[in-house]
């Protein structure tokens, strides 16, 4: 098995202990995200609606339905900010490139 591949699903095993209720595992994005939204999870795989989206109203909606208070701009910015990371960590599991030793 890859190297890559081995170490993603070391950090999918993290997640799958931190959904469990391992505390050790919670890890950066629900820690900073907790303060900005109610649930970082739901609003994780709330994101796509602004994946598809982007415009003003939508981030309005988007907010409106999730922060956990009024965010200044700054605040709105490292949530999109955390939630893209997040988006990114789930492409890591779409590409078929993982699953070959050798790309070429």
């Amino acid at each position: 098995m890859p190297k890559l591949r081995q170490l993603i699903d070391r950090v999918a095993a993290a997640e799958r202990r931190k959904a469990a209720g391992d505390p050790s595992v919670a890890g950066p994005f629900e820690r900073e995200a907790s303060n900005l939204l109610k649930d970082p999870w739901a609003a994780r795989d709330a994101y796509i609606d602004i994946v598809l989206d982007r415009s003003s109203a939508s981030l309005a909606a988007f907010f409106a339905e999730h922060a956990n208070h009024p965010l200044t701009r700054e605040e709105q910015i490292r949530a999109l900010q955390l939630l893209e990371i997040q988006r990114h960590a789930l492409l890591m599991y779409t590409s078929c490139g993982w699953f070959f030793d050798e790309l070429s």
